[in-house]
């Protein structure tokens, strides 16, 4: 123990007498555990929390086809969310989402 407390005193002896390493030092300890928690938190936010639906192994996702032949989601408008809602009768459709790679930045 008494080691430990020499070594301890020793470190602090060394930083007080050299103030603009331990300056950098502790800012770059600071802003390596704010980044650490801040992408934690994202990656927590995006890919741990349950996504807020009652049943979501009941979700599924609806594809259609456009004129070309090639398999697209199928809703491209709210008005066709809410047409295909009221006229499918196998399903029930409590949401939707449109995937971020089908997004437009206009």
């Amino acid at each position: 123990m008494s080691c430990a407390l020499q070594d301890l005193r020793y470190a602090l002896r060394t930083l007080r007498r050299n103030p603009v390493f331990t300056c950098v030092a502790v800012l770059a300890l600071a802003l390596g555990i704010g980044v650490n928690i801040s992408i934690f938190t994202l990656i927590h936010a995006l890919f741990l929390t349950p996504i807020p639906y009652a049943r979501p192994e009941q979700l599924g996702r609806v594809y259609g086809h456009s004129l070309d032949g090639r398999a697209t989601t199928l809703f491209a408008s709210v008005p066709k969310y809410e047409r295909f809602n009221s006229r499918a009768p196998f399903a029930r459709a409590d949401g939707a989402v449109r995937p971020l790679s089908e997004r437009r930045w206009d």
